[in-house]
């Protein structure tokens, strides 16, 4: 049976695994309390549907949600952006700011969010839910997921979490024209990594042709993480972001 928090009507979490039961019901109650929270998961594992559940099923929903999303601040502005500085405390800093912790009032609870690998159960929900809200833009009926496609969609470890699945869903509903979703459509799989390299060696790729396919394919699995992609890539954020601009990639 499928389970929805429908609390908050604007942000519902669709879920079938008892892990993200118990994820949802400590939402709720610590939605009571008077402390701001930190949570914390993999990168898609849906942190952000989360505190904004938790934000809107508290007392203080009609006040500001803050967002720190730390991966998209330079290292050398991080403790700034969090923190705060006054007037002239570095060069460029011509007003005082306020730092995000203190515009969010602190924090003192931890939420750890399961990855979608140890919650295959809640694919096929949240795959559903995905197909919802295309068919909502698009005004027609949501496509339906053949058994092919599902199983295909059950036996892939999501690395990058709900975001990689969300992507896949979105992907295989532009490729059927049709009212259901075949296996072939699902673009998931252990020998999908390896396509930049079998690609290559047949159209004889140049080392710099092969790194840029390489760093697509990695970006694509990552749910365009650029930090998860830097870390699997073996490099820093700024070098990704270099030779992203060297090879157009956006």
């Amino acid at each position: 049976m499928n389970a929805i928090a429908s609390d908050v009507l604007a942000v519902p979490l669709v879920h079938r695994s008892a892990l993200m039961a118990r994820v949802v019901d400590l939402a709720r109650r610590v939605a009571g309390s008077d402390a701001n929270l930190l949570v914390v998961g993999e990168s898609g594992t849906g942190k952000g549907l989360l505190a904004r559940f938790i934000h809107e099923a508290s007392a203080r929903r009609q006040g500001p949600f803050v967002t720190i999303t730390c991966a998209n601040i330079a290292a050398d502005l991080l403790e700034s952006e969090l923190f705060g500085h006054e007037k002239g405390a570095f060069t460029g800093a011509t007003d005082q700011k306020k730092g995000r912790f203190e515009l969010a009032d602190g924090g003192t609870i931890l939420i750890d969010i399961p990855p979608l690998r140890d919650r295959l159960e809640d694919v096929p929900v949240l795959a559903e839910q995905v197909l919802l809200g295309i068919a909502r833009r698009r005004g027609s009926a949501p496509k339906r997921l053949t058994k092919g496609a599902l199983d295909r969609l059950m036996a892939h470890s999501w690395p990058g979490n709900v975001r990689e699945l969300q992507n896949v869903i979105e992907s295989a509903a532009i490729l059927e024209d049709g009212p259901e979703i075949r296996a072939e459509a699902i673009r998931v799989g252990v020998t999908r990594p390896f396509a930049p390299i079998a690609e290559a060696m047949h159209r004889r790729y140049s080392l710099a042709q092969l790194e840029e396919a390489y760093i697509r394919e990695v970006l694509r699995l990552t749910g365009n993480n650029r930090s998860e992609a830097a870390r699997i890539l073996g490099i820093n954020r700024k070098t990704l972001l270099e030779k992203r601009k060297r090879y157009g990639i956006p």
